[in-house]
């Protein structure tokens, strides 16, 4: 969970049983690859440090492997948000309210318990489609960052009693949360999808690295005394990590 390095992004579109999916392809600072599924396609990681020979071998390899699993995704999975559509996230359920108008930008809020959404009527299907998903999560994002801030604060009084200078709520594939060196802790928004033990887990993992910046023998002691049990909670995030996201 290590704040995220420089990246150099490439996006591409296949059409894939009639829908089209969007491939993101990170060429960054990293020792391996790693191809992850997401709502909107498949996200390839690829070391930057590789030919472009071997780059090149590397990202069909994996596109190949995330199309056949993108194919075998449930339905409910392979289409953007609609107007009406239902989103379940942590304990709340959202009705979706998409407008298209005339406008330059798109915005979105949350209202009780709908999720309202105005998007420019002027963009293509596949540009509306990704705007939409981020105006989702940014509000979504808004939404629960009050309680999750109250939730960071809590655990940290319990078991660290650290100085936290901000806490963040963020949509993010590439890591369920960081700690930067201004001792900001960001969390993903797709924690929110998991079990309230596991969004502790994630919070608490966070924290020690206000006291140890790395994974030392350290770290994971101090982990360990906040949740003894937290292998567990590793565990499940490595199982059910890629059906956590919208």
């Amino acid at each position: 969970m290590k704040r995220p390095s420089p990246k150099r992004v490439l996006q591409d579109y296949v059409n894939l049983n009639g829908t089209s999916r969007k491939i993101t392809i990170y060429l960054e600072k990293r020792k391996n690859c790693r191809a992850s599924i997401v709502r909107d396609g498949l996200n390839i990681r690829i070391p930057s440090f590789l030919g472009k020979q071997e780059q090149t071998k590397r990202i069909e390899s994996l596109k190949q492997w995330g199309l056949k699993k993108l194919a075998q995704q449930p339905a409910q999975y392979k289409t953007g948000y609609r107007d009406g559509d239902q989103l379940q996230v942590g304990n709340k359920c959202y009705s979706l309210k998409i407008e298209r108008e005339s406008r330059k930008t798109g915005s979105s809020w949350v209202d009780r318990d709908w999720l309202c959404v105005k998007l420019p009527h002027h963009l293509a299907e596949g540009s509306q489609r990704d705007m939409c998903q981020k105006l989702v999560r940014r509000a979504v994002a808004q939404d629960h960052l009050p309680a999750m801030k109250e939730r960071v604060y809590d655990l940290n009084q319990r078991h660290f009693q650290e100085k936290i200078h901000q806490v963040r709520l963020r949509y993010n594939h590439s890591n369920w949360g960081s700690c930067s060196s201004s001792r900001n802790i960001t969390i993903s928004t797709r924690v929110l999808l998991a079990p309230d033990d596991v969004v502790d887990y994630v919070c608490i993992h966070e924290l020690a690295h206000l006291i140890e910046a790395n994974h030392s023998y350290r770290f994971w002691q101090l982990v360990h005394k906040a949740m003894p049990d937290f292998r567990e909670k590793e565990r499940w995030l490595k199982k059910n990590g890629q059906r956590c996201y919208f």
